[in-house]
């Protein structure tokens, strides 16, 4: 071995992670956690005590994309909200009760970063890209980990014997469960659709919450909290982790039912089910036996992986998957089909011959802020979901019109029902 190899085979060596080993004691407090029948909803419970309130459903969602970065198709997640709505969190408290040598948290990069990441150093990882803004060259990697499960990239070397340059492919295996975090919609559509839309809740409820929280924190029992039980529950959760084993997961349920077909997109949407079923079924590992056929260890998933999938599937992603809208678009619509109502009361009118000004919008909606409300009209507009009738010369105010008295559920012909299983 040369020189040059050898010092490449000792950074190689270098940049290997040391080997975590556990106690008895921690084997014990993560594998409480694995076998445990409540095992999801210990989860939302331990997030409290490291304070973060509500949620239960994004909780859980979040908690298992992340647990899912050790199988062959991880699930990723987008948490789209307005600011100050606690997405970024959601995540810093996911990536505390991961083991740190399976995350990689990335605040900001340049476009050639992720290419040269040491060997193995994106092999089944929760990838953390923080605020979803990355341009062009970023969103094209992105695209490439979720569907290839690899990065590429063409580089020049020079030949040693003959001196001449010639150019080769670089390859890289990139297995991640990517989490991503914005304010906008408008992501690119390739990256939106290769993940799950998970939108933070923004309920007047929600914000309660938080502010019962935070005014909490300076008290002796939050203090005691943090510095007794929220280091316990984070050596817990590392541990569980650290134990799950990289099984074939084989799902007996997925052949015959039947999955809302009425989009294209449901095609990948369907994927992405079965996948978060799997990903259920693989925290759960330790709740069921190690199978064999043909030479092939599995564990198999039960009906509780099927419903446990479905129901978070359901409340947490099917009506952002299937809208392709805002949570908050959404609520800002059926608020308008109210005010509707309200004003055409004792006129003879219907609700969509009524209209409205973005003003009475502002007074009538008391949980969103005036920029968001005039960019919503505008989507809304953009969508034929709202017509301009008055208002299109200088200085005249807008008014507006619905064009249909139905819910986006309705038109969208989305449909709630379960699926077959069995």
């Amino acid at each position: 071995m040369g020189l040059l190899d050898q010092i490449e085979a000792a950074q190689e060596e270098d940049e290997k992670p040391p080997e975590v080993k556990m106690t008895e004691a921690e084997r014990e407090a993560g594998m409480s956690l694995l076998t445990s029948p409540t095992l999801l909803e210990d989860v939302v419970a331990d997030m409290e005590v490291l304070g973060h309130v509500g949620e239960a459903v994004n909780k859980k969602l979040v908690y298992l994309a992340a647990s899912s970065r050790k199988l062959d198709d991880p699930v990723s997640v987008v948490i789209v909200s307005q600011s100050a709505a606690g997405k970024s969190f959601l995540i810093d408290i996911v990536r505390l009760l991961m083991p740190p040598e399976g995350v990689v948290n990335l605040t900001s990069l340049s476009d050639q970063a992720l290419n040269y990441i040491p060997e193995g150093g994106l092999m089944n990882k929760l990838l953390i890209l923080g605020e979803a803004v990355h341009n062009e060259v970023v969103e094209h990697q992105i695209r490439e980990m979720l569907s290839a499960k690899e990065l590429s990239r063409m580089v020049v070397t020079k030949d040693e014997r003959t001196g001449k340059m010639a150019s080769k492919v670089v390859r890289q295996k990139a297995v991640v469960s990517l989490m991503m975090s914005t304010t906008s919609h408008e992501l690119n559509p390739e990256n939106a659709s290769r993940s799950f839309f998970i939108h933070a809740d923004e309920s007047e409820e929600q914000t309660k919450r938080i502010h019962e929280q935070q005014n909490k924190k300076y008290t002796l029992e939050a203090m005691k909290q943090r510095r007794e039980l929220a280091p316990a529950v984070i050596a817990r959760h590392q541990a569980a982790q650290r134990l799950l084993r990289p099984v074939v997961i084989v799902n007996p349920f997925a052949q015959g039912k039947e999955f809302p077909s009425s989009l294209m997109r449901s095609r990948r949407d369907n994927k992405q089910l079965n996948e978060l079923t799997a990903a259920v079924c693989y925290l759960r590992q330790y709740q069921k036996p190690v199978k064999a056929a043909g030479g092939l260890e599995y564990v198999e998933c039960d009906e509780t992986d099927v419903r446990t999938a479905w129901a978070l599937f359901t409340q947490g992603i099917l009506k952002a998957t299937y809208l392709e809208l805002p949570e908050s678009l959404v609520r800002l619509y059926e608020d308008i089909r109210r005010l509707c109502r309200n004003l055409v009361e004792g006129t003879g009118l219907s609700v969509t011959e009524v209209s409205f000004e973005q003003g009475q919008v502002r007074k009538w909606v008391k949980w969103l802020g005036n920029e968001s409300i005039k960019k919503y009209l505008r989507k809304l507009v953009e969508l034929e979901y709202l017509v301009i009738k008055s208002g299109f010369g200088r200085g005249q105010r807008v008014k507006y019109q619905l064009v249909f008295d139905e819910s986006l559920e309705e038109m969208s012909g989305l449909e709630p029902s379960p699926p077959e299983s069995g």
